[in-house]
């Protein structure tokens, strides 16, 4: 399976007002199958203390993962539902504290199965600050992360779960890292860089148990970061119950 680590500027139809419908396609050519996507939703700056958002998806051609660097869970009252049968995707939140938002709200990601793909604000999506002022919502510049696609390093399964050292270290740009499960799991792979910052998420979805390979490109799309000493870290969490996390070290040299 060929892996991509890019920042694609795809067809992005908005007219964006309340309650007007805001649509990003996904053209299939542009797109492996069987890639984490994500997509970053947009306000402006805000000071934030009420969200109401309704999404629509193709669940033919995504399967939901989760909505990353999401700041309104740790505070006030959040709920998210979620429709996977339906593909819809539903989010509300109120606060007496503010959230302050400089341009993004959260990340929104997908596994994408292959076809052309249409995500969709649908019906009252509506951000308020303190006067209770309703502000748009959008997608970010059109723009889509293609994260990761893992492959499959060979048919036999692991006793145990593993991360593997990234090679070639020192790297520049691309370097390959292996990780194994030995059951199927929920993963989470991040690169953060000495502070503590994560700078790159390149895996967020379940995987069968199995020998993995997922290649990192610090000089693709979004991703450009400097020279240094970043860290990755893996978290895996088994059907069975079993978890599973380390980190390692890696040295980018341009």
């Amino acid at each position: 399976m060929k892996k991509i680590v890019s920042l694609l500027s795809l067809l992005l139809f908005f007219t964006v007002t309340l309650k007007a419908q805001t649509t990003i396609s996904i053209p299939d050519t542009n797109v492996s199958s069987n890639t984490v996507i994500q997509l970053p939703v947009n306000s402006g700056p805000l000071e934030v203390y009420s969200l109401t958002m309704h999404i629509s998806y193709d669940t033919s051609v995504l399967d939901f993962q989760s909505l990353q660097n999401n700041p309104f869970e740790s505070v006030g009252v959040y709920t998210l539902n979620i429709d996977s049968s339906g593909g819809e995707i539903a989010v509300a939140w109120f606060s007496t504290t503010k959230v302050n938002i400089t341009t993004k709200l959260f990340d929104i990601q997908f596994l994408y199965k292959g076809g052309t793909s249409a995500v969709s604000f649908t019906g009252a999506n509506e951000l308020t600050d303190i006067n209770s002022t309703p502000f748009n919502i959008t997608f970010v510049d059109g723009s889509v992360d293609i994260l990761t696609a893992v492959e499959e390093v060979n048919s036999q399964i692991p006793d145990s779960y593993e991360l593997s050292q990234n090679y070639p270290n020192p790297f520049n740009p691309s370097t390959t890292i292996n990780f194994a499960l030995k059951v199927r799991s929920q993963v989470t792979i991040n690169i953060y860089d000495n502070l503590g910052q994560r700078v790159a998420n390149l895996v967020n979805g379940s995987f069968s148990a199995g020998f993995k390979s997922i290649q990192f490109n610090a000089s693709s799309g979004s991703r450009r970061i400097a020279s240094g000493t970043y860290f990755y870290r893996i978290i895996a969490n088994g059907v069975d119950g079993s978890q599973f996390q380390q980190s390692k070290k890696m040295i980018l040299l341009k």
